[in-house]
């Protein structure tokens, strides 16, 4: 399999940076809504074999060559594949689906925006069968998607959302803990942690960040990065490669793989346990998910959870 990137000759790309808006996207190139949810990307995604997958939250973002492994929905156990890009997703939530093509080339774009209007994920075909793949979904004609205003959440804890955090906890496996990020970006979960009991979850120093990656990379570490888009998480491994910090942004690349990190938009770490797993979960000032680091399920986890463990905790 080539090691390229897709052209970026079409119309999305003349102007450098991508749209992250629909409004912007349309002001810049044909677009035609296609049906379909969640459910719909990861069969079309699984037929790919040569695209740029890509999440973007506005503070991480996850690019990937390649296509998408088997479905993976909130019903099955998490999996993390080292040759596909993993996609674990919620088909309940509410998504629009549209596609469009460069106004030259052989590019096709299909792009999954949420209520509020944002692009969260793209999936840029190059020519091809995979272009062919994202041609044949059906034109949504009857569309009648609207953008919505951000949801008000309030501060309060829940004391039954606790309850029932802690209950479930331990009984909990990887797929079942991601599955309460993608319910609501991750935001109850948040205002459960610092209650599920010690040893269970705990807060770390944000500033350990780079070093910790910087850490990971350096001594070839394989591990799991996935970033929360609306109603779904992509991930990819990582193990050899480069890391930077330009500004406040952390960008680590390997082999077909690119992570961006805005540091400046993560407001708390915290390190949550269950089982023989530790994640290192990022959120950012409005309570949702960033990003999730996660073990690759091959290494000694007893190694990455003293590592999880050893980091500083904030006081």
């Amino acid at each position: 399999m080539s090691q390229r990137a897709p052209a970026r000759d079409s119309a999305l790309f003349q102007t450098g940076e991508q749209p992250r808006n629909l409004a912007a996207l349309q002001a810049q190139a044909e677009v035609t809504f296609v049906e379909g949810g969640l459910d719909t990307v990861g069969l079309i995604g699984a037929q790919l074999s040569d695209a740029l997958i890509s999440t973007n939250n506005g503070a991480a973002l996850l690019s990937s060559m390649g296509g998408l492994s088997r479905l993976q929905d909130i019903t099955r156990p998490f999996h993390i594949s080292r040759s596909r890009v993993t996609l674990r997703v919620d088909p309940a939530t509410q998504v629009q689906l549209a596609r469009t093509a460069g106004r030259s080339g052989p590019d096709t774009v299909l792009l999954v925006t949420d209520p509020q209007d944002h692009v969260s994920l793209r999936i840029e075909a190059n020519g091809g069968y995979d272009a062919q793949v994202l041609s044949a979904l059906d034109q949504d004609v009857q569309s009648d998607f609207t953008p919505q205003r951000a949801v008000k959440r309030s501060n309060i804890v829940s004391l039954a959302a606790v309850r029932q955090a802690r209950d479930r906890w331990a009984h909990s496996d990887s797929g079942m803990h991601l599955n309460d990020i993608l319910k609501d970006g991750g935001f109850a979960r948040l205002t459960t942690l610092p209650h599920v009991g010690d040893g269970r979850a705990w807060q770390i120093q944000e500033q350990v960040i780079v070093s910790f990656l910087t850490y990971l990379i350096e001594r070839r570490m394989c591990f799991s990065s996935l970033v929360a888009g609306c109603g779904f998480l992509q991930g990819a491994t990582f193990q050899d490669g480069d890391i930077r910090l330009l500004d406040k942004n952390l960008l680590v690349h390997c082999d077909r793989c690119h992570f961006a990190l805005d540091l400046s938009q993560v407001t708390s770490c915290w390190v949550s346990r269950f089982g023989a797993v530790s994640h290192l979960e990022f959120y950012a000032k409005d309570g949702t998910a960033i990003a999730v680091l996660a073990p690759d399920p091959q290494i000694d986890l007893r190694h990455w959870n003293d590592l999880l463990a050893s980091l500083p905790r904030h006081r």
